[in-house]
C-alpha cells in the first residue's frame, strides 16, 4: 500500500476511533511524502548568519537548497511571492554635518575609500541605499547654520543670501563617493529649523514658522533641491520638519501642528513643486510611533493629500504597529522609517543587533516601511561632534580622531537587510511568529532573486522550515542568532498552505460568507471581519496545516455584546473542535485577545470560523497550551489586552506621581503590556485581590527591565506568609517569566503586586500574570469513616489528542456499572 494511503488509512480509523464525524475525516487531506519534484527543487540558497555573541557577523554558512516537501511543521515559513506588499526605496542612515565631517576630515583618501565602499558597495560592503540628510544644523553638527542665515533683525524674503556654501566643504564631497560608489542612492532632505529670521522666537531654537513666511519658506524648499541637483546630488524626499512636536532648547527645532504641516502642503510647499517642475515626493510628521493619529489629521485634508507622498516614523516613543494604523488609513499613500539611533548605555551587541533586526528591519517593514533608516552614519570616539543634543548616540561606524574605524552593531543588524534587498524590491509575504520567537520578512527583488530575514528571538535553537512552492528547506538558528537565506528562481506549481502558529489574519481568508470586511482600528492595524447578526456567516481558510499537540487558539476580537465563534472543519457544519465564548469587549472597536482550548487532528484541513454572535474578528493562532494550563485566575486582563490597567489598582509614595501605564508594543503576548517608569527615582505597585477556591497554587508574570531597578511580584492575604518572586537588580533584555513557590490558600483570595523600586530614571515591562492551581494526587484508598468499598476495574484512556480522558469502571457491589468522560 503507497505510504499515502497508509496515512489517509490512519488518520480516518483514529477520526472514527475517537469519535469524530465523517465530515472531520473528510476534511484531513493525505501528505504525500513524495511530491513531484517542482521547477523550484533543487534551487540552492545562500545563508548569511550573525551570532548574539557576535562571533559570526554576516558570516556566509553552508548553503541549503529546496526539496520537494509539503509535511506540516509547527514553524513553517511560507514564502508567497503571489502576495505582494510596498516597494522598497531602500535602507540607510543618517548623514549629518558631524557624519560628513568624520568620514572626510578623520580619514586619509586611502582609508575613506576603503570605509565608503564598506558601507555603500553593493558587492563588497553592506550596499546602503538611502541617505538622510539634515538641510541644516541639527543637534549632530559642527555649529548651527542654515541655507539663508541673516544677522539678528534683519530678514530675507526673496532669499537674495540663499546658498548650500557651508555643505561644499564636505558633505557634498561625501554624498557625491557615496552616489559614485552606488548609483542606486536616494537622498532625502530634512529641517530642523527654518532660518530664525522667519521664525517667532527669532532664533534657531524652539518657536513655529510664522505664518507671514510659509510662502518665503517654499521657495527655500525650492532653491535646496535646486542647488543640490545642480551638484548632481538630486533629492529623492523632502520632510517638512524633524519632530514637529518636540521644541529643543539645546539645538535648532521647531514645532508644526498637523493644521501648520497641511496649510503649508496645500498652499505653499505643494503648489510651489508643482509651478517649478519639482518631482521630489513630499513627506509629513517625521516623528515617534506614539502619535500615528497626526499624520492622519494632514492626511484627511483633502487639498494637501494630493501632494504627500507618504509619512515617517522615529522609534523613541510607541510602538511599530502604529504604523498599521496610517496606512489602513490611508493605504494609497507610503510610510517612511527615518530615525532610530543606537546608545552607549546599552553596550551588549546581540541585545543592538536583535532590536534593531526585530523592530526596524523586520516589524517596520511588515508594517509598510519603505526605508528603514538608522540615525548618525557616522560618530567619532566621543560620539560627536555635538551640538547639543543626545552625547551617548552610537553611530553605524566609529571614525575616530586618529583615523581608527568600528564597525558597530548596527552595520551588521543592517547589513542582513541592504546587502541582500535591492531599492526596487518588493515585499512578498511571509508568516512570522513574533518577538520573542521566529520574526520574518522577505522580499523579491527586481533581478528575481529573493531574500527571507529570519529571526530567532527565542533564548534556544529553533529549527524551521521554509515552505516555496511545493518545496521546503529545513534550518536550524541558534538562540538570538540572525540569518538571510537568498536563492534565485521562480515558484514551481503548488500551493501554498497556511501556519497557524504564526498569526493568520482574518481577511486573508478564502472564503466568506455573510460577513463584511473593515478595518481594525487596533494596535497593529489590519483588516476585519464582522458580522452584524451572529446568524451564521463564516470565513474559511484552506490547506490549514495542523501538528500533533496543537491544543489552543488565541483569538483576536471585538464586540459590544457576548461573544461566540465556532472553529469547525470541513463545512460550516463540520467536525467542532471549539469555540470562543465570552463577554462584550465594550465596543466593535474595544479589542481583546483570549485563549481558548481546541481539539484538532494533525493534518492538513480546511478551518471554519462560524460567526454565532455579532463580533469582529482581526486574526487568530494556534498553540499547545492544554486545557490545564488555561485554568489560570488571573486570565482576566492578566495580559493587559483591555488596554488599560482595568482590575489593576496603582500605587505610589504620597506625594510621587503614578508611574505605571498600559503601552502597546513589544509585548511578551498579544498587543499590550504594562510599564512601570518614570523621569526620576520612583515606586511604584500594581495590584489586585482575586477571589478563588482555597487550595494550593501558584503565581507567574513575564518581565523585563533595564538596569539597575529592583522588580517582584509578591502574593500576599491569601492566608500565609507573604512571598515574592524576584527579578534581580541587573537589566533583562528579554522576556523572563517570574514564578512564585506553591502557596496554600485558606482566605478564598489572593493579592497580586507587581513592584518596582528604581533609584534614577528606569524601566520595566510586565506581561501575562497567570495564577493556576498546582494539581495534588487523590489518595489511592478511601481514608473516610464509614466509605463504600471503592469502585472495581477502573481504567483510563486518552481521547483524540490529549484534551480529553475517558474513565471507565465498575461499580461496587450493589452500584450500576459507569462511564464518564472527563475533560
Amino acid at each position: 500500500m503507497p505510504t499515502y494511503a497508509v496515512r489517509t488509512w490512519l488518520v480516518i480509523a483514529l477520526a472514527t476511533a475517537v469519535g469524530w464525524s465523517s465530515s472531520a475525516a473528510a476534511a484531513v487531506k493525505p501528505v504525500s511524502a513524495s511530491a513531484t519534484a517542482e521547477r523550484n527543487t533543487g534551487q540552492p540558497v545562500e545563508v548569511y548568519m550573525t551570532t548574539w555573541d557576535g562571533a559570526k557577523r554576516l558570516s556566509q554558512e553552508a548553503g541549503v537548497s529546496f526539496r520537494p516537501d509539503r509535511n506540516p511543521h509547527p514553524y513553517t515559513i511560507h514564502v508567497d511571492e503571489s502576495r505582494t506588499y510596498q516597494t522598497m526605496d531602500g535602507y540607510g542612515a543618517s548623514l549629518t554635518d558631524s557624519s560628513a565631517y568624520v568620514i572626510y576630515h578623520h580619514l586619509d583618501e586611502k582609508k575613506r575609500t576603503e570605509l565608503m565602499r564598506q558601507l555603500f558597495d553593493p558587492v563588497q560592503g553592506l550596499g546602503l541605499s538611502y541617505l538622510r540628510l539634515p538641510m541644516g544644523a541639527s543637534d549632530f553638527a559642527l555649529n548651527d547654520y542654515t541655507y539663508d542665515d541673516m544677522p539678528e533683525g534683519q530678514v530675507d524674503p526673496d532669499l537674495e543670501h540663499f546658498s548650500i556654501e557651508h555643505d561644499r566643504a564636505y558633505i557634498l564631497p561625501v554624498l557625491k563617493q557615496a552616489l559614485k560608489i552606488n548609483p542606486q542612492l536616494k537622498v532625502m532632505g530634512t529641517p530642523w529649523s527654518a532660518p530664525a529670521w522667519m521664525k517667532s522666537t527669532g532664533r534657531l531654537q524652539k518657536g513655529k514658522l510664522l505664518t507671514e513666511y510659509y510662502g518665503a519658506y517654499a521657495q527655500y524648499f525650492v532653491k535646496f533641491i535646486r542647488a543640490y541637483a545642480a551638484e548632481g546630488v538630486p533629492i529623492h524626499a523632502v520632510t517638512l520638519q524633524n519632530e514637529p512636536q518636540y521644541e529643543p532648547s539645546g539645538y535648532p527645532g521647531m514645532t508644526m501642528e498637523p493644521e501648520d504641516q497641511a496649510e503649508f502642503v496645500k498652499n505653499h510647499l505643494g503648489p510651489a513643486f508643482r509651478e517649478a517642475g519639482i518631482k521630489t515626493e513630499i513627506i509629513v510628521w517625521d516623528h515617534n510611533w506614539d502619535h500615528p493619529e497626526y499624520p492622519i489629521e494632514v492626511l484627511n485634508d483633502e487639498e494637501a493629500k494630493p501632494y504627500i507622498a507618504g509619512s515617517a516614523f522615529h522609534s523613541y516613543g510607541g510602538a511599530v504597529e502604529n504604523q498599521a494604523q496610517v496606512h489602513d488609513e490611508h493605504p494609497d499613500k507610503g510610510i517612511y522609517f527615518t530615525e532610530s539611533s543606537g546608545v552607549t548605555e546599552y553596550p551588549v551587541f546581540g541585545d543592538n543587533v536583535n532590536w534593531d533586526l526585530s523592530n526596524l528591519l523586520i516589524r517596520s517593514t511588515r508594517y509598510w516601511a519603505k526605508t528603514v533608516l538608522k540615525w548618525n552614519l557616522a560618530l567619532d570616539e566621543n560620539n560627536g561632534p555635538l551640538n547639543g543634543g543626545c552625547s551617548t548616540c552610537r553611530g553605524v561606524v566609529t571614525v575616530t580622531s586618529d583615523g581608527s574605524v568600528t564597525l558597530n552593531e548596527e552595520y551588521y543588524a543592517f547589513g542582513h537587510a541592504s546587502k541582500f534587498v535591492q531599492p526596487g524590491a518588493v515585499r512578498i509575504a511571509s508568516n512570522t511568529f513574533g518577538p520573542g520567537s521566529l520574526e520574518t520578512a522577505a522580499f523579491r527583488n527586481p533581478d528575481g532573486s529573493k531574500a527571507l530575514i529570519v529571526l530567532n528571538g527565542a533564548g534556544e535553537e529553533r529549527e524551521f522550515q521554509v515552505r516555496w512552492g511545493n518545496a521546503s528547506y529545513t534550518y536550524k538558528l541558534p538562540a538570538k542568532a540572525a540569518a538571510t537565506f537568498k536563492w534565485n528562481g521562480r515558484t514551481g506549481a503548488g500551493t501554498d498552505g497556511i501556519n497557524p502558529y504564526s498569526r493568520v489574519e482574518a481577511e486573508e481568508a478564502a472564503e466568506l460568507r455573510g460577513v463584511r470586511a473593515g478595518i481594525a482600528r487596533d494596535t497593529a492595524g489590519g483588516g476585519l471581519v464582522g458580522s452584524d447578526s451572529g446568524a451564521g456567516g463564516y470565513i474559511a481558510f484552506k490547506d490549514v496545516e495542523v501538528v500533533s499537540g496543537t491544543a489552543s487558539a488565541d483569538i483576536r476580537y471585538a464586540s459590544a455584546q457576548d461573544v461566540r465563534i465556532e472553529l469547525r472543519l470541513g463545512s460550516p457544519n463540520g467536525a467542532y473542535v471549539g469555540e470562543l465564548d465570552t463577554g462584550a469587549t465594550g465596543g466593535d472597536q474595544m479589542w481583546a485577545t483570549k485563549r481558548i482550548p481546541v481539539e484538532i487532528p494533525p493534518g492538513t484541513h480546511k478551518l471554519f470560523l462560524v460567526f454565532k454572535s455579532p463580533v469582529n474578528l482581526n486574526w487568530f493562532q494556534f498553540g499547545f497550551t492544554s486545557a490545564k494550563e488555561l485554568h489560570n485566575y488571573a486570565a482576566r486582563n492578566g495580559s493587559f489586552e483591555d488596554g488599560a490597567p482595568g482590575p489593576w489598582q496603582g500605587w505610589s509614595p504620597e506625594g510621587q506621581a503614578s508611574a505605571q501605564k498600559v503601552e502597546s508594543g513589544d509585548a511578551h503576548s498579544g498587543e499590550y503590556k504594562l510599564i512601570h517608569w518614570s523621569a526620576g527615582p520612583y515606586m511604584q505597585g500594581t495590584s489586585r485581590t482575586i477571589e478563588v477556591p482555597n487550595g494550593t497554587y501558584q503565581a507567574s508574570v513575564w518581565v523585563k527591565k533595564g538596569d539597575g531597578i529592583e522588580t517582584r511580584l509578591t502574593i500576599r492575604n491569601y492566608g500565609g506568609p507573604e512571598m515574592s518572586a524576584e527579578a534581580g537588580n541587573g537589566g533583562i533584555s528579554y522576556w523572563k517569566q517570574l514564578t512564585t513557590g506553591p502557596f496554600l490558600v485558606t482566605s478564598g483570595r489572593v493579592e497580586l503586586e507587581l513592584h518596582s523600586e528604581a533609584a534614577k530614571s528606569e524601566w520595566a515591562a510586565f506581561d501575562d500574570v497567570e495564577l493556576k492551581p498546582v494539581p495534588t494526587a487523590a489518595p489511592a484508598a478511601p481514608t473516610a469513616h464509614g466509605a463504600p468499598p471503592a469502585p472495581r476495574q477502573v481504567t483510563a484512556s486518552v481521547v483524540g489528542e490529549g484534551q480529553s480522558i475517558r474513565l471507565s469502571w465498575e461499580g461496587a457491589k450493589g452500584a450500576a456499572h459507569t462511564k464518564s468522560t472527563v475533560p
